[in-house]
């Protein structure tokens, strides 16, 4: 191990295992990945500054730094199981690149309180469970939020997920009693069961009670062709929205199932408005080449009749105004 001290209360990391009586760190811009363990017999740990060269905290490198107070990690892409579990007084966390936090990455790390995580993709098993402060955290990157993710973050309020997301594991958010309102898109299997449609995702969620839509539904819906169609579909998707309050079960299998509805009359929709599509755009054609038709004179022959309607504007109208007209 190399390391050297710096006007006494600043130590520079530079690999290994750092010295029990290090209270503020600064990491040496030689290091790219903090070891394991690196920290976890630092029981005066207080702040630690990342250079943006450092890409990986690897496992348990913090666990349990009880005393740790803020990290700031520009460049760190990937943080290890259990890397920071137990940093009780963790409150200020900075991740801008962040793409993966592995399993507990941040279990009981009681006092965080607010996260924002631009470049996150990736959430893995009980990553932050028990962050019983945590009451706000953005992730428009997000795309798999794994098993018990929020298990016991009480203090969330909501959960805004982007239409980018593509799954959510079992027991995702359970028992986040303050949660009150999620965002989600519609996908089909994005909520994941336990094989005998048991999903918890939002068990004991109790006051649980709107459920938003994201992505380009809304403009899909605005593009169709009967405004009852229009209707039926608002109608379908804020039904979720009186059907919750009342709900004290799994409030995930009634999400999922009003998500397979909402697809359901989606679909149907579509097509209807397809057939409807067809049969005018046809109806178009045939008008543009009857004009055509009543321009030539009795007697002229088969071809004639057929150059005329390739002449007539029809064809415009099959390559161009068709697929204009297509739904959002």
């Amino acid at each position: 191990m190399a390391d050297h001290a710096i006007e006494g209360d600043i130590f520079v990391y530079m690999g290994g295992q750092a010295p029990q009586h290090v209270v503020n760190v600064i990491i040496d811009e030689s290091v790219s990945e903090i070891d394991e363990h690196a920290f976890s017999r630092c029981p005066h740990l207080q702040s630690v500054t990342f250079h943006d060269g450092v890409l990986r905290v690897k496992k348990r490198a913090f666990s349990p730094c009880r005393n740790l107070r803020q990290i700031i990690m520009p460049g760190v892409e990937v943080v290890e199981t259990h890397a920071f579990a137990s940093c009780l007084r963790l409150r200020f966390v900075v991740m801008p690149s962040v793409r993966v936090l592995e399993e507990k990455a941040f279990h009981h790390c009681y006092s965080v309180e607010v996260l924002d995580l631009p470049m996150l993709e990736e959430t893995a098993f009980r990553t932050f469970e028990g962050c019983r402060s945590l009451r706000r955290i953005t992730m428009p990157s997000i795309k798999t939020i794994g098993g018990g993710t929020f298990f016991g973050c009480e203090q969330l309020v909501e959960l805004d997920f982007p239409e980018c997301l593509e799954q959510i594991g079992i027991c995702a958010a359970i028992g986040c009693n303050n949660l009150r309102h999620i965002s989600i898109p519609l996908k089909s299997d994005m909520l994941m069961d336990n094989g005998e449609n048991y999903y918890w995702q939002f068990r004991y969620c109790i006051r649980l009670t709107t459920v938003d839509l994201v992505g380009g539904l809304h403009k899909t819906i605005s593009s169709l062709h009967l405004e009852r169609w229009k209707n039926e579909m608002n109608e379908e998707i804020h039904r979720i929205n009186s059907i919750l309050p009342n709900d004290a079960g799994d409030k995930a299998f009634t999400i999922q199932r009003w998500i397979e509805s909402v697809i359901r009359k989606m679909e149907s929709c579509t097509v209807g408005h397809q057939h409807l599509l067809m049969e005018a755009t046809t109806l178009l054609e045939l008008v543009l080449w009857k004009v055509k038709l009543d321009e030539i004179e009795e007697g002229d022959d088969t071809c004639t009749r057929n150059e005329l309607r390739v002449t007539s504007g029809a064809s415009i109208v099959v390559k161009n105004v068709r697929p204009f007209l297509r739904l959002a």
